[in-house]
Parts: structure tokens; C-alpha cells; sequence
């Protein structure tokens, strides 16, 4: 993508309304015939109840809006919501022409996928407009087969909708990247080493200790990991954190079991590796990371060490230019070390 920053996939939130309220009326202009709404119906609509809407759909497993973000400005959306017959039916897709052919259709779909798995729906179905082949092609690539079922578009009488539907379980890049597993799934002699470390200098210990605290669900994982879901308590505020070999996260086992969370798994994986390395010197470090990270370009991730260590796409994270201060502070500061060289 040249020029372009690399989108984060992000769960919508109640103070993205504004930004979802202009998206959906590009998206309305661009593509009237992809959904059942008309630009004027939604600039009727009142402004406040954009952020209701978006609120509605920020937390939950019933219905659901995933967003990408780059560089500050949503440039797609895809949204989740459960039918009669226990599915999840997506819709309201959108892609901005500038980051079409990026594959961040998949990357949402993806999302949406294992948000359906955690849930406990195993199937994805969708409606598209056969008269808009480049989606139906999209949607192919993706999986995604043709039931036999149509219907006549609700706003377009002419145009045909045509159903189809994709196991949410499907892995869009073949094996997925993961922590690294020995011959039948067993624990590599790596990572029983960095079990027994992790238990030695009281990094594991801690770590569960802080599931027992938030209330979690403690379970065993891949890889000598534990898996600790429904994290209670709002600090730290990321969806997960790993400490030692085990895996805080406010969301239930199977979202970063689903195929889909791979690489997110591997990320947290590297942040147990970490833990076995600095031991209790680890959290401090990382909390440095963090707040070198803000200073330097208002993101708590972006910059730390820590996270581009793990891996920043891999764990959702972009790095964010530095501030613009102090991209021009240092830029005086070489200037003028420069013109004061022999």
C-alpha cells in the first residue's frame, strides 16, 4: 500500500459515530444498490443517534461494527448481527476506493468471523447484488458459496440479491501463523523451558494471580499457555495482556483460539518470552514502553519496544508517526548540530 498507512482492525466505539455516520453516507453514494438504505434516508437520521447506534454495537455478541482505521480516518466497515437460524448475517461492507484491493475486506471479514465463533456461530451468510459482480467475486475468494436463494433487492425491484454462506471457522490463508507447536500439538523443549522460567522467577504465578483478581476463567492453552477469558476489571484496558504464560482477555477462550486469532495468540506468545527473559524487571520495562510511547507519538503501543518486539500487525497495533512538535524539534536540533560540524 504505497503511501498509505497499513489499517488497524478495531471494534466500533460509542464516540466513533460522527466518523460511522460519514462513512455510511460515502459508502450510501458510492454503492446505493449494496444496501438497503438511501443516502437521504440517512442524513435524516438524527446526529446524536449515530453514537446510540455505535454504542449498540461496541460490546455484545448479538450484534456487532468493525471499523478501519488508518491514520486517524475510519476508511472501512463491516457489521455482524445474529438471524433466526442461530447465523451471523454481514453486512453494511465498505471499503474506501483508495484502499480497495488492499485485502482489507478479508481482514474484516476475518474479524467478524471470530467474533461469530466466540459467540458460538459457526456459520456466516450474507446478501450481495448480482449486479455487482465485483463484489460476488470478492466474496468468493473469501470462501463464501452460493446457497441458491435470491431476492429481489428491497429499495431496487430490478436488482437481484443472491444468498451465501461460509463456515466462520475457514482460514483465509491456508496454516496461520501461531505459536509454534511440536510433532501431534505437543510443547516444544523451547517453550517447556520458558514454562519452567516463567514459573521459576514468579511471572506465571503473578499472571494468574491477576485472573484470579479480574474473575477470569482459567484454562489450559497451546503451547504451555493459559488461557484466562472474561478479564473483569477495566485497568488494563487492551482486550489482552499476557504476564508470564498466561493470557488475561476480557473476551471468551475461543476468540483467540478461532484460526482467525492466530496471529494475535503468537503475539501474546512473545510477550510470555519476554517475561521469561526479564522476569520481574518485565512489567516495569514495559510500562517505560508505554509511556515512551505516548510521549513520543500520543500512542500507548505504536513505539514501545515491547510491542514491536511481539510484533505490532500481528497484535493490532500501527506505529504512529512522532508528534509534530517534536518531529520539528529534532529537526532544528539536526540542523544545527549539523552546521556546527568541523
Amino acid at each position: 500500500m504505497t503511501d498509505l498507512v497499513r489499517p488497524l482492525i478495531r471494534r466500533i466505539r460509542p464516540d466513533d459515530g460522527p466518523a460511522w455516520r460519514a462513512l455510511r453516507l460515502e459508502m450510501l453514494a458510492d454503492t446505493p444498490i449494496a444496501y438497503v438504505e438511501t443516502v437521504d434516508q440517512a442524513e435524516t437520521r438524527p446526529v446524536e443517534s449515530w453514537s446510540e447506534r455505535a454504542a449498540s454495537r461496541a460490546a455484545g455478541d448479538r450484534e456487532a461494527t468493525f471499523l478501519a482505521e488508518s491514520a486517524g480516518q475510519i476508511v472501512a466497515s463491516a457489521g455482524g448481527m445474529t438471524d433466526e437460524r442461530g447465523r451471523t448475517i454481514i453486512v453494511s461492507v465498505y471499503i474506501t476506493p483508495a484502499f480497495r484491493g488492499t485485502g482489507l475486506i478479508g481482514r474484516l471479514v476475518e474479524e467478524i468471523a471470530a467474533w461469530s465463533l466466540a459467540a458460538g456461530r459457526k456459520d456466516l451468510v450474507l446478501d450481495v447484488a448480482m449486479e455487482n459482480p465485483r463484489a460476488v467475486a470478492a466474496y468468493a475468494r473469501l470462501g463464501f458459496v452460493p446457497t441458491g436463494g435470491t431476492t429481489p433487492h428491497p429499495l431496487y425491484p430490478d436488482v437481484t440479491e443472491q444468498e451465501m454462506v461460509r463456515p466462520a471457522s475457514v482460514s483465509l490463508h491456508g496454516r496461520q501463523r501461531g505459536p509454534r507447536t511440536g510433532e501431534n500439538g505437543a510443547v516444544t523443549g523451547w517453550q517447556r523451558l520458558r514454562t519452567v522460567v516463567n514459573w521459576i522467577n514468579l511471572m506465571t504465578p503473578l499472571g494468574l494471580a491477576a485472573a484470579v483478581i479480574g474473575r477470569s476463567q482459567v484454562r489450559r492453552g497451546p503451547s504451555g499457555l493459559w488461557i484466562c477469558s472474561g478479564y473483569r476489571l477495566r485497568f488494563p484496558v487492551a482486550g489482552a495482556f499476557t504476564i508470564g504464560n498466561v493470557i488475561n482477555t476480557k473476551h471468551p477462550p475461543e476468540y483467540l483460539l478461532a484460526p482467525q486469532k492466530a496471529r494475535l495468540l503468537h503475539h501474546e506468545s512473545r510477550h510470555s518470552v519476554q517475561a521469561a527473559i526479564f522476569g520481574p524487571f518485565f512489567l516495569p520495562l514495559y510500562g517505560f514502553g508505554q509511556l515512551y510511547s505516548w510521549l513520543v507519538s500520543g500512542d500507548h503501543g505504536g513505539r514501545n519496544l515491547f510491542e514491536r518486539w511481539a510484533g505490532l500487525e500481528d497484535g493490532g497495533y500501527l506505529r504512529h508517526p512522532v508528534r509534530p512538535g517534536l518531529a520539528r524539534f529534532l529537526t532544528r536540533f539536526r540542523v544545527g548540530s549539523a552546521s556546527q560540524a568541523p
